[in-house]
C-alpha cells in the first residue's frame, strides 16, 4: 500500500505484508548416519566407568584396565567382540523416527519503506515466526529415572540392548526479530548502508544434533535458542576522496549469544549424553571456586535448587571493522581521445554508434563512442587494493567453555569467525593487512 499514490506525485511511503508456511527438508546426510550406525552396518560402541549400573561399571573398568599405553603406541586394546561379551548393552544405535515429521515455519513480515531527502531511505522490517516439528534426537532406551539424576537401580525399557538415539520432531521454535534498515546516496562520492536488528528466540530443541538433558522429560528444555543473538547490526560505505582514492569500511557487531552450561563429567541419567545442567547453587558455587564474575555467575533469587535453564550461558560481544582502500590507474587513449583524435565531431558517430567494439552488435552504449559526450573510460586499468581486516585488532571470542567439570570451565578458549567482507575472515582475531592487484583491459 502506497499513500498517495496516483498522479504526477510519487509516494514516499510503501507498507507491506506477507505470510507464508515455509517447510525444510530432512537432510540426506542424517538418513544415511542412521544407515551407518544402525547397529550392524558399523559398531558403536559406548564403554563408560561412571555407567550408574554397578554390574556395567565393573565390566566397563575391566575393558578401560586393558590398553597399555607406551612411546612406541597402544597395545592391548580390547576387541569389538571382547566389548561386547562383556557389555552387550554398549553398542549405540542410531533410528529414525517412523512418525517423523518435516519441520516447519509459520511466518508473517510487516514492512514499512520511506523515501529521506537527500537520495536517502530508511526502512522498517517485523517478523514473526513459529516452527514446528523441530528436530533433536533423544535416548528412547534410556535407564528411566523418575527424579532424572541417582539411576543407581534403574533399567532400560528394553534391556537387551544399549543406547537408541532417534532422529524426532518433536520440538518448537518461537522468533519475533525487528530490523531497521537505512541508505544513503548524499552525493556520488558517498554512500552508505547500515541495518540494526533486535531479535527475541527461543525453543525447546536446536536441531537434529541436539540431545535434551533428560529423554523423558522436556518441561526444561524451553528457553533461549542457539544462535539467539539480542542485537546485531551492520555499517558500510563508499567514499570518493580527491586523487580517485576510494575508501570502503565495514563495521559489523553483534551481542554475544546463548551457550549451554553442563556439569561434564558425569552421566547421572545414564543415557549416555555427559548433557545434564547443574543446580543455580551448584554453579554459583563453582563460579566463586575459580573467581569468575560473568554474569550467569549471578544468580540473584533464583531458587539454588532449581536446575538452569538450557542455553543459560551468555557468550562475549563481537566487534570488527574492516577497511578497503583502493585506486584505479588507467593507461591508454580513451575512446573518446581516439575519436577526438581521428577528427571525429563527436556528434553523429554513426559506425561507432551502431556496433562493434565494445558495444557489441546493435545501437551498443549510448554515449559508447562518439556522441552524447563519448566514453572516457581508459583501455587498460590497474586496480590497487589494500584490505585490512579487524582494523582495531580487536580480539573477538568464542563462547568460553560451558562444561563445569573442566579445569577451563568459563575460560576462553578459541576465537570468532564470520567477519569481514560477506562473512569471510575465518576464525583469526588478529589484524591482517592483505594487498590486492588486478590487471584489466
Amino acid at each position: 500500500w502506497s499513500p498517495g499514490a496516483g498522479g504526477a506525485s510519487v509516494p514516499k511511503t510503501v507498507f507491506r505484508g506477507g505470510a507464508g508456511i515455509f517447510y525444510e527438508r530432512f537432510s540426506e546426510n542424517t538418513v544415511l548416519t542412521a544407515n551407518r550406525f544402525d547397529g550392524t552396518n558399523q559398531l558403536n560402541l559406548l564403554v563408560t566407568a561412571n555407567d550408574p549400573d554397578p554390574i556395567r561399571r565393573a565390566a566397563a573398568m575391566q575393558l578401560l584396565a586393558q590398553p597399555i599405553f607406551t612411546l612406541d603406541g597402544v597395545t592391548n586394546v580390547p576387541t569389538a567382540a571382547e566389548i561386547l561379551a562383556l557389555l552387550p548393552q554398549s553398542n549405540t544405535i542410531r533410528q529414525i523416527d517412523p512418525n517423523l515429521q518435516a519441520p516447519y515455519t509459520m511466518q508473517a513480515a510487516l514492512s514499512v519503506d520511506r523515501q529521506l531527502p537527500f537520495q536517502s531511505s530508511v526502512s522498517l522490517f517485523f517478523t514473526t515466526s513459529r516452527t514446528l516439528h523441530v528436530g533433536r534426537l533423544r535416548n528412547i532406551n534410556a535407564p528411566v529415572c523418575p527424579l532424572q539424576i541417582d539411576c543407581q537401580n534403574a533399567r532400560r525399557p528394553d534391556p537387551t540392548v544399549g543406547s537408541i538415539y532417534q532422529y524426532e520432531a518433536s520440538g518448537i521454535r518461537n522468533d519475533n526479530r525487528m530490523f531497521v534498515r537505512f541508505q544513503t546516496r548524499f552525493n556520488p562520492r558517498f554512500t552508505m548502508f547500515a541495518n540494526y536488528s533486535l531479535g527475541f528466540s527461543k525453543s525447546d530443541a536446536d536441531g537434529f544434533g541436539s540431545f535434551p538433558s533428560y529423554s523423558y522429560d522436556f518441561d526444561g528444555e524451553y528457553g533461549r535458542a542457539g544462535g539467539d543473538t539480542r542485537h546485531s547490526g551492520m555499517v558500510s560505505g563508499n567514499v570518493i576522496l580527491p586523487w580517485g582514492i576510494t575508501l570502503s569500511p565495514f563495521v559489523n557487531f553483534r551481542t554475544g549469544s546463548p551457550f549451554n552450561i553442563t556439569r561434564g563429567g558425569v552421566d547421572l541419567n545414564g543415557d549416555g549424553i555427559l548433557n545434564e545442567r547443574p543446580t543455580y547453587g551448584e554453579l554459583s558455587t563453582t563460579c566463586n571456586e575459580r573467581g569468575l564474575t560473568y554474569s550467569f555467575c549471578d544468580i540473584g533469587s533464583s531458587d539454588p535448587n532449581s536446575i538452569i535453564p538450557r542455553n543459560y550461558g551468555k557468550g562475549p560481544s563481537f566487534f570488527n571493522v574492516t577497511m578497503r582502500i583502493g585506486k584505479n590507474f588507467g593507461f591508454g587513449k580513451s575512446a573518446a581521445e581516439r575519436t577526438a583524435s581521428a577528427g571525429g565531431s563527436g556528434a553523429g558517430g554513426g559506425p561507432v554508434m551502431m556496433g562493434g567494439g565494445r558495444g557489441g552488435p546493435g545501437m551498443g552504449r549510448m554515449g559508447g563512442g562518439g556522441g552524447f559526450g563519448g566514453d572516457n573510460r581508459k583501455p587498460y586499468n590497474l586496480n590497487v587494493n589494500v584490505q585490512i581486516r579487524n582494523l582495531f585488532n580487536n580480539v573477538n571470542f568464542a563462547s568460553p567453555v560451558g562444561n563445569m567439570s573442566s579445569s577451563r570451565f568459563g575460560q576462553f578458549t578459541s576465537t570468532a569467525g564470520g567477519w569481514g567482507f560477506g562473512g569471510g575472515g575465518g576464525g583469526a582475531a588478529n589484524r591482517v593487512i592483505e594487498l590486492q592487484t588486478r590487471f584489466n583491459w
